[in-house]
Parts: C-alpha cells; sequence; structure tokens
C-alpha cells in the first residue's frame, strides 16, 4: 500500500468512485487475513481546506466508513486526521496542494 493514495477535491471528504477499486481490493485482503489498517487523512494549506479543522479527519472517517461497508470490522481501522502538518507537495502550487489532499493508508498486522 506504500504508493496508494486517495485524493480529495479541495474542501472535499468524499471518497471518489476512481478510489473505490483500490479500495475494494484491500477490504478483499482484510477479509482473508486480519490485517490492521490505519488511515491517515491530511489537507492542503489553501483557505478552502484550512478553515475547516475537521476536514483530515472527516477524511479518514469516509475511507474508513467505506472500508467498514464492505465488511472491513471497524475495530481493526484506525482513522486520525493529521492536518496539513506532513505535506507532500508544495502548498504554493495548485499542483501541489492537490497532492497533499489525500489519504494514507498503513497496513500492518
Amino acid at each position: 500500500m506504500t504508493n496508494n493514495t486517495i485524493a480529495f477535491g479541495s474542501g472535499s471528504y468524499e471518497v471518489r468512485s476512481v478510489a473505490h477499486e483500490m479500495l475494494n481490493h484491500l477490504a478483499q485482503l482484510a477479509a482473508k487475513c486480519p490485517l490492521k489498517i490505519r488511515i491517515t487523512g491530511h489537507v492542503d494549506t489553501s483557505p478552502n481546506e484550512s478553515s475547516d479543522p475537521n476536514l483530515s479527519q472527516e477524511r479518514a472517517d469516509a475511507v474508513a466508513a467505506y472500508l467498514t461497508s464492505k465488511g472491513v470490522p471497524r475495530k481493526r481501522i484506525t482513522s486520525v486526521g493529521a492536518g496539513a502538518e506532513q505535506p507532500v507537495g508544495d502548498n504554493a502550487t495548485p499542483s501541489g496542494q492537490a497532492k497533499n489532499r489525500r489519504i494514507e493508508i498503513t497496513v500492518t498486522n
């Protein structure tokens, strides 16, 4: 899952349909073995993102809810909002901001 990130529209925590295939695959893997999943939500520093202090957590919770709806027990999922503290792109550019509006998924056993 290292390179699998889920991107979001600015100010949104809607799980886009483009992410469904990857999340469905993760849910299938989790059904076969007792994986623990950590979902970390991130935002960029634009006013549309930073005006909502809960947005990164809402993104993580939305992905957790999606996985739960596919049969992954909620007790095996941890969702965390990291805010804008861990950027991977330059927040001064639109493309960098888009990279920072994301979810990172870490799988452990």
